[in-house]
């Protein structure tokens, strides 16, 4: 796909990605009982690390066409991949401003960096 989306917007539990996991499984049946869509990872730094799809159909035809429909909602969403990353003194004072009304603890995490997959964040 032609564009790369942050890993602050994959989560599959927020908009756009969870609504894009919902129409996917829509999409899937007896002619195409695979389709999947996997977000990238643009921290990779290389060429091929963005967002891409893969469907397995009974014919070569289904096939294309699912992930062609899948490639079309992907990139129907590409603005709504664009949200705001806060500058290290700007989400300190957001998040701040959160915990004045907050119930749970405000975490500020450097997700784009991948902490969970081994770094030490």
């Amino acid at each position: 796909m032609p564009f790369l989306i942050p890993i602050s917007w994959q989560c599959t539990n927020d908009q756009p990605t969870k609504g894009i996991y919902q129409k996917l499984a829509a999409l899937e049946s007896d002619a195409v009982p695979t389709l999947s869509f996997a977000p990238g990872f643009p921290a990779a730094g290389f060429r091929d690390c963005g967002p891409s799809v893969f469907a397995y159909g009974r014919t070569q035809a289904d096939a294309d066409a699912a992930a062609d429909k899948l490639v079309a909602l992907v990139e129907s969403h590409e603005d709504d991949f664009d949200g705001r990353i806060y500058s290290p003194d700007d989400g300190v004072r957001h998040a701040m401003e959160l915990a004045k009304s907050a119930s749970k603890p405000i975490v500020i995490a450097d997700t784009q960096d991948n902490p969970g997959a081994g770094g030490d964040s």
